[in-house]
């Protein structure tokens, strides 16, 4: 009390004295923490640019390996955390905040119309001999796999190799522009991408006749789609719930579709 007593008998003292007043102090920058697998920390670290461009509150992106996030999340280092269908959300609040696809990407020369999950499930096993027996050329298989516990290979295991192995002559890609560089080296290639990861010049074959776009994800045509899940430690307040507003909100969508995800 004595000390609240001396600080206010000196604020009183100065401004009767005349004495030159304080710059006010600048209020310190809002601030959250978000944290995202590698696939998802270039749209999170474009929303958070576009998000702060907006509301002035600043984000900080750090990226783990699903495996690592709820973990991560439950430490309370975070304020939110967005992933591709976890597994492991025990005691976590959770919302879906968008949908994502696994894609199918082929050399440039390879013709192929389209292809059902059965037949990549066939490809990437090692049971086609010949692109030729799915209207490709004349030219063997090459498939390109991912390192497991990586997004892609999660979300590929989940949705097209639900059983079977992949067949040991795979070639592994470590990221995405490896996929790349891989496919583009061989005529035979075939490989999985997300549709959040770059695809550039390289052909993705549409699947059971539908191209995967914003709109066959969001409307359910196209067939390889996951949830993208934001999770956080406890029931999120304002500052959480504002970017998770804000990504639905026009602004946000816009960012989401740029970044190949559909809204849930």
């Amino acid at each position: 009390m004595w000390r609240q007593a001396f600080l206010l008998i000196l604020l009183i003292t100065s401004v009767g004295c005349g004495g030159p007043s304080q710059p006010p102090t600048a209020t310190p920058p809002r601030v959250l923490r978000l944290l995202g697998t590698p696939s998802l920390a270039p749209f999170l670290r474009a929303a958070a640019d576009a998000y702060r461009d907006t509301t002035g509150v600043y984000i900080i992106v750090d990226d783990a390996m699903p495996g690592e996030i709820p973990a991560l999340i439950r430490t309370g280092g975070y304020n939110l955390a967005f992933v591709e269908q976890p597994d492991d959300t025990d005691g976590l609040w959770g919302a879906w905040v968008g949908v994502g696809a696994v894609i199918i990407a082929v050399h440039p020369d390879n013709r192929v119309e389209t292809l059902a999950p059965h037949q990549i499930r066939s490809l990437f096993s090692g049971r086609v001999a010949s692109w030729s027996e799915l209207g490709g050329s004349d030219v063997a298989p090459m498939p390109i796999v991912r390192p497991d516990g990586t997004p892609a290979e999660i979300a590929f295991r989940r949705l097209v190799m639900t059983w079977g192995e992949i067949a040991p002559t795979a070639t592994l890609a470590f990221t995405a522009n490896g996929v790349i560089h891989a496919v583009l080296s061989e005529r035979g290639a075939v490989a999985y991408l997300l549709s959040t990861e770059p695809a550039e010049n390289i052909r993705i074959v549409p699947i059971e006749g539908e191209s995967p776009s914003v709109e066959t994800i969001a409307g359910g045509r196209y067939p390889l789609t996951y949830p993208i899940i934001a999770l956080a430690p406890s029931e999120p307040g304002e500052p959480e719930m504002g970017i998770l507003t804000w990504l639905q909100g026009e602004d946000g969508l816009l960012v989401m579709a740029t970044y190949g995800i559909a809204p849930p």
